[in-house]
């Protein structure tokens, strides 16, 4: 909510309105992005123990296809709606929010199988506060929407970076951090 109020305040009512449509746009797509993976992990390892490894990689590449239709899905909305105008080119800072946000929920649900829930805390609210991140630096620093495109651009390749982290040993087979009971 502060973050929003930032935003408002700093960009021009044409730059926060893209913002938010930019934003509610990718959050209308986050669905498609996650595919409901992180909810079937936990219900598989839930019934099925360790030898619910087997769905870890179809899944993953699951995430991977979906997330890549809902960033065509991004890119067409964004095309479409520019009406006869060129779309704005830093549209493609914000792609990489597709991605971290599906790796959020797979990370969640990899922490929650694993019951660190401390981590877990922290890690759900790492979005929020990387958004925070990025509008506090546009009031300290000054700045337009590009800014804050590479803002974003810049948190969600973090995110993405320490979910791949996360989930490598999964991937690889290594489900000594999973509790089953």
């Amino acid at each position: 909510f502060l973050s929003q109020i930032l935003f408002a305040r700093k960009l021009t009512p044409s730059e926060y309105g893209l913002l938010a449509s930019y934003l509610v746009t990718i959050n209308m797509l986050l669905p498609i992005a996650g595919f409901g993976v992180g909810q079937f992990w936990l219900r598989v390892f839930g019934t099925e123990g360790y030898s619910a490894q087997r769905w870890v990689r179809p899944s993953l590449r699951l995430i991977g296809s979906s997330s890549l239709i809902a960033c065509l899905l991004y890119v067409l909305w964004s095309w479409f709606s520019s009406r006869g105008e060129n779309p704005n080119l830093f549209i493609w800072f914000f792609i990489p929010l597709i991605f971290s946000y599906a790796l959020v929920e797979l990370v969640t649900a990899h922490l929650q199988l694993g019951e660190r829930y401390s981590f877990l805390a922290l890690w759900q609210s790492v979005s929020y506060i990387s958004r925070f991140l990025v509008a506090l630096s546009l009031v300290v620093f000054g700045g337009t929407l590009k800014h804050v495109g590479i803002g974003f651009f810049c948190t969600a390749l973090a995110i993405i970076g320490s979910g791949f982290t996360d989930l490598v040993p999964l991937f690889k087979g290594n489900t000594g951090d999973i509790t089953t009971q």
